[in-house]
């Protein structure tokens, strides 16, 4: 399990960066454009590239310019989409891989069958979720809330726009209740605000670390307030929920 270095400055290991390049190199930086030639530069002069990254101070960083666009949706619409640049591309990579582990043991566990989607499972080839999808868990586990006879209502939510409307702050949160450490989870939303100009929200659309941020944010600590209370059963898949309810409280 990777482990934060506990100096002074907020740096990143050396693991956690051969990490973050071999996830890139085999998933690419999103799951939307063409993966950059650059990487490959990077990979060729990483004995030279990775120590500099090494001696990074997070709490002074700040991101360079992005690829942004609008892609068309399935059926209709568009969505925002965003290619950062290869050096902080790996920087976000490597955040993602150090905090991934809390983030996982702050979510409802897998036997549940609430939280479907993107289960952590790194391994050092640069995976970070598990291969699985989790749907056939969700819609097994769904179909039989379905057939218990105690539900009489279904609610089914489509968040619209979810990844652009995350606000910066509350991911901080959500990574500290992860237990993440302070410092880190505030440099993570540094990171972000550097991003976005300043802008409190949104996080890039297409990377693996932006989706770790979100499942953060669905954690119950999070959303147990209301979520996960006596109001009805959850279930969710890549952030859209499902609830079943009795009539008393439909």
């Amino acid at each position: 399990m990777p482990e934060l270095q506990s100096t002074a400055a907020d740096t990143l290991s050396s693991d956690s960066l051969d990490w973050a390049l071999t996830h890139i190199l085999r998933f690419g930086d999103t799951d939307i454009f063409p993966v950059p030639f650059e990487f490959k530069s990077v990979k060729h002069c990483w004995s030279l590239i990775k120590p500099a990254l090494e001696e990074l101070d997070l709490t002074d960083y700040r991101t360079r310019g992005t690829r942004r666009m609008l892609v068309p949706k399935p059926g209709a619409g568009f969505r925002v989409v965003t290619q950062l640049d290869p050096i902080d591309a790996i920087i976000y990579a490597a955040l993602s891989y150090e905090a991934a582990p809390g983030v996982e043991n702050s979510r409802i566990p897998r036997d549940r069958r609430i939280a479907c989607s993107y289960r952590v499972d790194l391994d050092p080839k640069g995976r970070l979720f598990a291969s699985e999808s989790g749907w056939p868990q969700y819609h097994e586990h769904s179909k039989h809330l379905a057939e218990t006879g105690l539900y009489t209502h279904v609610l089914l939510a489509d968040i619209a726009d979810f990844y652009n409307q995350i606000y910066s702050h509350r991911v901080q949160s959500a990574l500290e209740i992860a237990n993440v450490p302070p410092a880190r989870s505030r440099n993570v939303e540094q990171f972000l605000l550097s991003l976005t100009a300043k802008q409190s929200r949104g996080v890039p659309v297409g990377a693996s670390a932006s989706i770790l941020l979100a499942e953060a944010l669905s954690s119950p600590p999070i959303t147990g307030r209301y979520r996960f209370s006596a109001s009805g059963v959850w279930s969710y898949f890549r952030v859209d929920p499902i609830c079943l309810a009795p009539m008393r409280l439909a």
